[in-house]
């Protein structure tokens, strides 16, 4: 069973980490949206799809 909690509080500390990287990711495209980049422009910055860029700006804008 030690394992099964060490693994468990790894993947919750994990979690966290991502959680705030999400968030500073958010921040960062806001801030370069802000500053004149387009969609395009942060899909190629971030590899990430326009729906995923959509999603996370609104999933940011809620908390």
């Amino acid at each position: 069973m030690d394992e099964v909690w060490t693994a468990s509080a790894r993947v919750e500390g994990l979690q966290w980490e991502m959680d705030e990287a999400e968030d500073v990711l958010a921040r960062a495209m806001r801030n370069a949206s802000a500053a004149g980049a387009g969609l395009p422009d942060l899909a190629i910055a971030s590899g990430m799809s326009f729906a995923d860029i959509e999603r996370l700006l609104k999933d940011s804008a809620r908390d």
